[in-house]
């Protein structure tokens, strides 16, 4: 699991948030919606998560990614992804040295 964010005397779990965030699937006002094609097609994709099922099969969201960079040089990506119809989740942490100065 990713680490504890703290801002403002306040911990948030990393993972959490991006989940609730990237799972939005608030649809846009109809008023606010660009009119380039179909009103109903852009507001179907006006989320930020979409899932759509349409005759070719389902349109929508793969992957979400997120990176979070810590004061100490801790680096953290997350990535959850649609790989055979499964959600997947993948987390890579590494570390960037500080640069000595001379």
């Amino acid at each position: 699991m990713l680490d504890i964010y703290e801002a403002n005397d306040e911990k948030i779990c990393v993972k959490e948030m991006i989940e609730k965030l990237m799972r939005d699937t608030t649809k846009a006002d109809k008023s606010k919606l660009p009119r380039i094609c179909s009103t109903d097609w852009e507001l179907e994709l006006s989320s930020i998560f979409v899932e759509v099922d349409t005759p070719l099969g389902c349109y929508g969201t793969r992957s979400t990614t997120a990176l979070t960079i810590e004061v100490g040089g801790k680096v953290s990506f997350y990535e959850l992804y649609l790989e055979n119809n499964m959600w997947k989740e993948q987390i890579v942490n590494y570390w960037i040295e500080k640069l000595q100065m001379q």
